[in-house]
């Protein structure tokens, strides 16, 4: 009885049975910048963009030109009807460039007021958003702005709020993005040199495990930057291409084998 309770209490240093295997998920080390940045909504539009609003309420009757069309200032885009008494009404495009958009189809009811078309001057495609009340100051004019897979760069910025949109308008110019696009934006207020990066669950206590002929070894690294979105930054004794463990670190030791 005394020696069994003995063999029991020792149960945490009996090694682990022969052909004992830890499942891990890993993830390579890689050599890269990294960035921290500010989402927000924003839309494209034609700089020197034009709305064509109809001058008179009635029925859209003839639609002239369509999209993608180049007009002159003076060109006829589409007639209103007026009724019997008053006829057609023309509606002009009050400026030359292309044709970007068409809102009205024939059929369609038009007040006064109403926006039928939208006319391209042809000066190039900005980009428009909001930086957060909070976020102005950690934005400047230049820094990199990534739309829909491109880069670009904020060219104005407001430093005067607008409570209505709930925060300050800014533009940017973002090469390749067409008139009239809309999604999110993300502003880079912070970019670090290139860096030995690791996904941020790789780090465990201020160690990494770093996976050499199907083994476990722990190396010490220190987080440098952190990019907020699942990846840090680190210094240690690791390299580009290294496996390390991203999952199931907890019950690691040096020197365990581990299945992946």
């Amino acid at each position: 009885m005394i020696l069994l309770t003995l063999l029991s209490c020792k149960g945490e240093g009996v090694e682990p049975p022969r052909g004992y295997r830890v499942f891990v998920r890993i993830d390579t080390v890689r050599l890269e910048k990294l960035e921290r940045d500010i989402p927000v909504w924003c839309r494209s539009r034609g700089r020197g963009d034009f709305t064509v609003v109809s001058d008179v309420p009635g029925v859209v009757s003839r639609v002239v030109k369509r999209e993608g069309d180049r007009v002159r200032r003076g060109d006829t885009l589409l007639y209103v009807y007026r009724g019997p008494s008053f006829g057609e009404a023309p509606i002009l495009s009050p400026a030359g460039g292309r044709v970007a958009l068409i809102t009205a189809s024939v059929g369609s009811p038009v007040a006064t007021g109403t926006p039928v078309a939208l006319i391209s001057g042809g000066k190039g495609v900005e980009v428009e958003m909001v930086i957060p009340n909070g976020r102005i100051g950690e934005v400047r004019v230049g820094a990199p702005v990534l739309f829909d897979g491109k880069r670009g760069r904020l060219e104005v910025l407001s430093r005067v709020p607008v409570r209505e949109v709930g925060g300050y308008p800014s533009k940017a110019k973002v090469p390749g993005v067409r008139d009239g696009e809309m999604g999110i934006c993300r502003v880079i207020y912070e970019e670090s040199a290139p860096m030995t990066v690791v996904p941020s669950s790789a780090v465990y206590g201020g160690r990494v495990f770093v996976v050499k002929g199907g083994r476990a070894k722990s190396v010490p690294v220190k987080v440098l930057f952190d990019d907020s979105k699942g990846h840090v930054g680190i210094s240690g004794d690791l390299q580009r291409g290294d496996t390390v463990v991203v999952l199931g670190m907890e019950s690691l030791k040096d020197g365990d084998r581990v299945v992946f």
